[in-house]
């Protein structure tokens, strides 16, 4: 036990000294002009190391199954599902336990920030209104929302960790585009999802080339298998194509 604390007391000194240099860092490492572009995501790194918070981010092409897979993780059908896009508006998944103090109100809901009209606390299955393209009324999404996050018990969310559901990476909608590809730029690690039947195609590799120069951690989940009557020569054929390429030693598991 008084390891432990020792190795916690390390840790959290060795954090300090990084936040404490955080800035000096930013400052040598990139020109005037790059740090006001990249404000939010060194403000986001910033906050990170002091939270101690571990962004994992889901991503994938449009109907690949990433809100079906984070349903699975909740256990209960809180991100929509539908057969257009769907996802116009980051939403984060986190554990109960990291609600502040002021707002044991947040436990177990759905907490909507706007970018322009008061914070918003709402059921899990209420959601979808504030975060999907598939509700048509007096707001625009992608526009009008900032962000969403869900509190909940999930043990897929204990220890600091935060899973994010983003629009696909294909979406004809550049404004869902950048908003996902500026959660990447925050996040520490990533779960991509192919859709079995389809997994490795060139759209997904052009992708995650592009993706893996930001993030060092995938987990490669292909989705879907009972479509196809089970994983079978579609993870042969997909660990194969992605050793050398992005990864030495690719696990797939079905979902």
């Amino acid at each position: 036990m008084n390891a432990s604390r020792e190795s916690y007391r390390a840790l959290k000194e060795k954090t300090e000294s990084i936040i404490e240099q955080y800035d000096k860092l930013a400052e040598l490492v990139y020109t005037p002009e790059e740090l006001v572009k990249k404000r939010d995501v060194l403000n986001a790194r910033r906050k990170q190391l002091e939270t101690q918070e571990f962004i994992l981010v889901v991503i994938g092409e449009m109907k690949h199954g990433k809100s079906t897979f984070l349903n699975a993780m909740l256990r209960k059908p809180v991100f929509p599902k539908d057969v257009r896009e769907a996802t116009a508006a980051v939403t984060f998944l986190r554990h109960n336990d990291t609600i502040a103090a002021e707002h044991p109100e947040w436990r177990d809901k759905a907490v909507v920030e706007f970018r322009d009209r008061p914070t918003m606390v709402v059921d899990h299955l209420d959601l979808g209104k504030y975060t999907t393209c598939l509700h048509k009324g007096e707001i625009n999404v992608a526009e009008d929302v900032k962000s969403a996050t869900i509190y909940s018990a999930s043990k897929f969310v204990e220890d600091g960790v935060t899973a994010v559901e983003t629009a696909g990476m294909n979406t004809p909608n550049a404004m869902h585009e950048q908003i996902t590809r500026d959660q990447i730029d925050r996040s520490h690690a990533a779960v991509f999802l192919f859709k079995a039947g389809e997994a490795g195609k060139r759209s997904d590799y052009e992708f995650l080339e592009t993706t893996a120069k930001k993030i060092e951690r995938f987990f490669f989940v292909v989705n879907r298998i009972d479509e196809i009557g089970g994983i079978g020569e579609t993870s042969a054929r997909v660990i194969e194509d992605l050793r050398g390429k992005v990864a030495e030693n690719p696990v797939l598991g079905p979902l």
